[in-house]
């Protein structure tokens, strides 16, 4: 995959590519947004805003979509699926699957990495390190289809966590301590027979509190969308 879009890049002549999945619906203003940004923030090498979840996806596929919008499901990455105010960038405000980028980065060197998973993670830190600026916008939001079934989303989220090892090791400066929130809660929860075995005090505490807050935050999410049966499944989606 991203052979091929280097090839693409290194093809293509207009100045600004934007890249797409292929699940990814375009709003009818979102190749003007596009333009009117860069010709409004020249210094901008590259763009993008939210991926949405279509109104029309099934139950499980809201859930999801509802997941990876919140703070508490996707963490420091989370407005990648829902709009914040329009400004500056790092790369975990952005992704892929909608992503404008200014051809001159391919022109001054800049790739995409071979491995498959987090190759715009990689691209971006490496553009990064060289002084290029980043520009969030919800004007450039997409509808993106979310997984349809527990086993897609199962593979979904194990790539995604691939792909952030991937491009930590490949581009040391995406690096976040947020990132290992979820190794450090892993490992409390490996080392509970053992802490139960030595008698430590509070050992349960990060497992009691992770589950409050996943009860919690699918509590809130199934009232806003008015989805009380989602409060059977939501809670376990989380965890994954």
């Amino acid at each position: 995959a991203s052979e091929a879009r280097n090839y693409a890049a290194d093809a293509a002549r207009a100045p600004l590519l934007y890249f797409l999945d292929d699940d990814v619906e375009v709003p009818a203003h979102g190749l003007k947004a596009a333009v009117e940004l860069f010709a409004s923030q020249p210094d901008v090498a590259v763009a993008g805003g939210p991926n949405v979840t279509p109104p029309d996806d099934p139950d499980f596929a809201q859930m999801t979509g509802e997941l990876f919008a919140s703070s508490f499901g996707t963490g420091i990455t989370h407005f990648r699926y829902a709009p914040r105010a329009e400004g500056p960038a790092t790369e975990r405000d952005l992704t892929l699957c909608n992503l404008v980028i200014k051809k001159r980065l391919f022109e001054a060197g800049v790739r995409f990495p071979q491995p498959f998973g987090g190759e715009e993670n990689v691209l971006m830190g490496r553009a990064s390190h060289l002084g290029h600026r980043f520009w969030y916008s919800p004007a450039l939001w997409v509808y993106h289809r979310r997984r349809s079934n527990l086993s897609a989303h199962v593979e979904q989220a194990n790539r995604y966590g691939f792909g952030r090892g991937i491009a930590i090791h490949a581009a040391p400066n995406t690096f976040h301590v947020a990132y290992f929130v979820p190794v450090a809660f892993t490992l409390s929860l490996v080392a509970l027979p053992l802490a139960a075995w030595f008698g430590v005090r509070g050992a349960l505490l990060p497992l009691l509190t992770y589950v409050v807050l996943a009860l919690a935050v699918s509590a809130r999410i199934a009232v806003r969308r008015r989805k009380p049966a989602w409060l059977v499944s939501l809670p376990y989606l989380f965890p994954v």
